[in-house]
């Protein structure tokens, strides 16, 4: 079978999103996006870096007017979040800041996010390496292409928010429960990685935990640990190189 073109695959993907700005823009995200064009989340940052260069194409090559404003209101909630997350802490933040940040009305923070610790979720699911992990990946993607795309682009989010990845460490029972749902939840981090290294050769009765902490564990370390240490680290896209080899490394073994 023959593997769509790049362009025709970019084509598929902001057909997509040019269906949700029209038909749903309260509920618009890389996911749904991804869900709708039948391609993973990873397929979809190896096009357009951030949401707002995917709203811009959308502008530009599809006359969809105003579609960054038409999804404002949630991205603004989510940019105010972070910021007062960062700045006092989850525990100490309350809906009424965030929404004053924003510059929106409390109802509206709450006809988006229907408590904190769901607005926490959302942030990390949508802002932290959870955006970028594949879902279901196509039978004509490579499945090395989408480990190394979602490492590449966890490691681009850590360098761009390091704050938010420090937001992982905090003890408020918000972000711990929020954790627990992207990581454990279904179609959450564990059950996608698991899958995907299935399809790259891991054993149906191995452990998927182990190599899923060697992937995780090497994204935080680049990300976080070695940073404050002031360790020289290399362009992400090396670093993704040398993870992936290591990970299919571990994988070949344990076929083996």
């Amino acid at each position: 079978m023959s593997s769509p073109s790049a362009d025709t695959v970019r084509e598929r993907i902001l057909d997509a999103a040019a269906r949700l700005v029209d038909e749903r823009p309260d509920a618009f995200s890389v996911d749904r996006v991804a869900t709708e064009a039948g391609v993973s989340r990873a397929t979809i940052y190896r096009r357009f870096r951030r949401v707002d260069d995917l709203l811009e194409a959308l502008d530009v090559e599809r006359d969809v007017t105003a579609a960054h404003a038409r999804v404002d209101a949630r991205t603004r909630i989510l940019d105010a979040a972070r910021e007062e997350f960062v700045r006092s802490g989850v525990g100490s933040t309350t809906i009424q800041s965030i929404a004053r940040a924003a510059g929106v009305a409390q109802m509206t923070v709450y006809n988006h996010f229907e408590d904190k610790e769901g607005l926490v979720t959302a942030l990390m699911a949508e802002r932290g390496p959870a955006s970028v992990l594949p879902g279901e990946i196509p039978d004509d993607e490579d499945p090395v292409e989408a480990l190394r795309g979602f490492v590449v682009g966890a490691l681009r989010i850590g360098a761009e928010q390091r704050d938010l990845f420090r937001l992982l460490l905090s003890p408020d029972p918000a972000t711990r429960a929020a954790f627990r749902c992207i990581r454990e939840g279904e179609g959450g981090v564990e059950r996608k990685l698991a899958g995907l290294l299935r399809r790259l050769g891991l054993p149906e009765d191995a452990d998927p935990r182990v190599p899923i902490s060697m992937v995780m564990g090497s994204i935080f370390a680049n990300s976080v640990l070695l940073p404050i240490m002031e360790v020289p680290l290399p362009p992400p896209e090396v670093l993704a190189d040398r993870i992936v080899e290591m990970v299919l490394h571990g994988l070949r073994g344990a076929a083996g």
